[in-house]
């Protein structure tokens, strides 16, 4: 049987000018994950990798402790873009009634403040009730081409190969509702709930069919000194 094993990026720099890159938490968190497979004598057949640069930054981490004799890199892996779904639901909100729309500085500064926006923000997206802008991808194709991925990475490995794909919360929040049957409104939450670097694991059987062995697991740090850099943004 083979394995999958579903990687979310280290911890972005959440609040800067430019969020698609590792802060400082998040290459400690990949540079500790890297560690500990390399301690269990762990080793991939192939790394995959979406294009943003906190997903590559984390496989190419992953690649320094060679736990894989190559990696490979697919758009289709990528994050959706959620500036756009921010900027169309703060539209949104300015139309129905401006007051209701929290102040940018605000929303960089706080995070149960910025949470809040977002979750209000995709569950409108998932209920397609967003006006189409430029650069907002619907969550139909967005959920089509993170199963089309999928789809495509089984298509391409040997049977009993184990497979690192280095992606994010939304990605893999997908890739699990398709693989335990839920909705996309779950998809979403299950997202939610994703520690950076953190490993949630599938089995691929001899008949193709994939099931769920571990989910959102960050043994590399469960230890007390390692405490906070347990982090969901």
């Amino acid at each position: 049987m083979g394995e999958i094993h579903l990687i979310r990026h280290g911890q972005a720099s959440f609040g800067s000018d430019d969020y698609d890159r590792l802060s400082e938490t998040g290459r400690q968190q990949s540079l500790l994950l890297r560690d500990h497979w390399r301690a269990l004598g762990l080793r991939f057949d192939v790394i995959y990798c979406g294009l943003l640069h906190r997903q590559r930054s984390t496989a190419g981490i992953l690649m320094s402790g060679e736990l894989a004799p190559e990696w490979r890199q697919s758009a289709c892996l990528d994050e959706f873009a959620h500036q756009p779904v921010l900027r169309a639901w703060a539209r949104r909100l300015r139309e129905q009634d401006p007051d209701s729309m929290p102040d940018r500085d605000v929303l960089n500064s706080d995070r149960r403040v910025f949470q809040r926006f977002y979750t209000e923000a995709m569950m409108a997206w998932v209920d397609n009730r967003l006006t189409p802008t430029e650069g907002l991808e619907p969550w139909s194709a967005f959920r089509e081409r993170c199963e089309g991925a999928l789809d495509e990475l089984l298509a391409e490995q040997v049977p009993g190969a184990r497979i690192g794909v280095v992606t994010s919360a939304g990605v893999i929040g997908v890739l699990l509702a398709r693989v335990l049957g839920l909705d996309s409104a779950m998809a979403v939450r299950m997202g939610w709930t994703i520690y950076n670097s953190s490993l949630t694991r599938l089995r691929i059987g001899r008949s193709g069919r994939i099931s769920l062995l571990d989910f959102n697991s960050v043994p590399h740090l469960e230890h007390p000194d390692r405490a906070e850099m347990i982090t969901f943004r």
